[in-house]
């Protein structure tokens, strides 16, 4: 009998002879072996899907946004120069135009010009704002004194022109309810809103 047939009957008398706590051992190894590799095989394809996804992504970002970008270049490019003239004489008319100065300065699309002549659009305009009286939360007090707070009305009367001379926009403005010198912001608000809403629509 030669050394391999030896090797043979020595392997299967080792096998017979191990106690079944050993062999469901090796079972469960095994088992635990073909789990792992069906996962790592299972993440693996997982991987490629997730490459795939993210190229078939980048291609479609490709495409898309150089006509997105175009158009947002084109509307940032595209600033309307305007001009504010004077709001006449009463004493809170350059308060009012200054604040409203302000406001369209922070308009991304408007760019204020100090010459008529160089503007895109010319806002002309009135303004006034007045002392109404004064308030005091104390019903019985009858007189101005440290708690008494000054009540103030405003108004503006405005047109938005183009190079042309025609009217883009108008409108009267007064605020909604009287109140501290600040009842001017609402007459700003409301004609700042009116301005940047026409410039922004036009062609």
């Amino acid at each position: 009998m030669t050394n391999a047939h030896l090797n043979i009957q020595r392997y299967r008398s080792r096998v017979e002879n191990r106690p079944y706590t050993s062999l469901l051992n090796v079972s469960r190894s095994n088992a635990r072996c073909t789990e792992a590799n069906a996962c790592r095989r299972a993440g693996l394809g997982c991987v490629i899907d997730m490459k795939r996804f993210c190229v078939v992504l980048c291609l479609v970002l490709t495409t898309l946004v150089p006509g997105t970008l175009g158009q947002s270049s084109r509307r940032v490019s595209r600033v309307e120069r305007v001009y504010v003239g004077s709001f006449g004489s009463n004493p809170g008319a350059a308060y009012v135009r200054d604040k409203l100065l302000s406001k369209l300065a922070k308009a991304p699309a408007i760019l204020i010009v100090h010459d008529s002549a160089t503007a895109d659009a010319v806002l002309k305009a009135t303004a006034a704002m007045w002392l109404v009286g004064y308030y005091n939360s104390n019903p019985r007090i009858r007189y101005r004194n440290s708690t008494t707070v000054p009540v103030y009305d405003a108004k503006m009367t405005a047109e938005l022109e183009d190079k042309q001379g025609r009217s883009l926009w108008s409108g009267n403005l007064k605020p909604r309810l009287w109140g501290s010198q600040y009842v001017s912001d609402n007459v700003v608000n409301q004609a700042a809103r009116h301005i940047i809403a026409v410039l922004r629509d036009r062609e």
